[in-house]
């Protein structure tokens, strides 16, 4: 886990689509056009961190990037290859 220290950090998954010119997905409020995703993130008003934590946080996942730009190479292969498997099925 990398974000052991804040249990409190509840992670909402939301999915954007920045191009896509039309959607048909139902049943869900976590998917959808860009703008509409961002007003609901803009929704959340309640602070749940400081700044100092909000701070902290952004510093452990900018470090859990990947740096190498080689291991960032290789990833993105790998996320290319199981694009094209997963439309195929």
């Amino acid at each position: 886990m990398i974000l052991p220290k804040f249990p409190k950090a509840q992670v909402i998954s939301f999915i954007a689509f920045p191009y896509a010119e039309k959607l048909n997905i139902s049943g869900t409020d976590v998917v959808g056009y860009t703008y509409e995703i961002v007003k609901k993130i803009e929704g959340y008003t309640i602070p749940i961190f400081s700044d100092t934590e909000r701070d902290e946080i952004y510093e452990i996942l900018t470090q859990a990037n990947i740096q190498d730009k080689e291991a960032r190479k290789l990833h993105d292969s790998g996320v290319r290859d199981l694009k094209k498997i997963l439309r195929v099925k």
